[in-house]
């Protein structure tokens, strides 16, 4: 097998999961992440999954006769952590991260297309044996 697309592969998603350890520990404690702008860099999950809004959701839907009355948020908000969760998966998280750090997209684009040429040849490579 050529290893260096699973090298890439593997500096992406150690990336990503080191600077999602970073968000949880910072989070934890009381502390904002920012990008050199300014911005802060929250997980997103814990923007999405709001335990007070769900119990209110719950609630209005239990108490509801016809069950629409809740509009189309969760739905939203499952479609948010899908995303999210894809970005985990596939390792482009960082690239996310890039992006918040205000590095301009016409540089990262050609950055992802590369990562997800290299890693199609490492999912080829594993299932082929090579």
């Amino acid at each position: 097998m050529i290893d260096k697309p699973f090298y890439i592969i593997l500096a992406a998603y150690s990336f990503s999961f080191g600077m999602l350890g970073a968000q949880f520990l910072a989070d934890s404690y009381g502390i904002t992440l920012t990008g050199p702008d300014g911005s802060p860099i929250k997980n997103a999950l814990l923007e999405y999954v709001n335990q007070d809004q769900l119990n209110t959701f719950s609630q209005n839907v239990t108490a509801s006769n016809n069950g629409t009355s809740w509009g189309l948020e969760p739905i939203k908000q499952a479609g948010d952590i899908a995303t999210f969760l894809f970005y985990l998966v596939t390792g482009t998280l960082i690239f996310n991260f890039l992006y918040l750090f205000g590095i301009p997209a016409i540089f990262i684009i050609p950055i992802v297309i590369i990562y997800f040429i290299l890693l199609g040849r490492a999912i080829i490579a594993l299932i082929r044996g090579i």
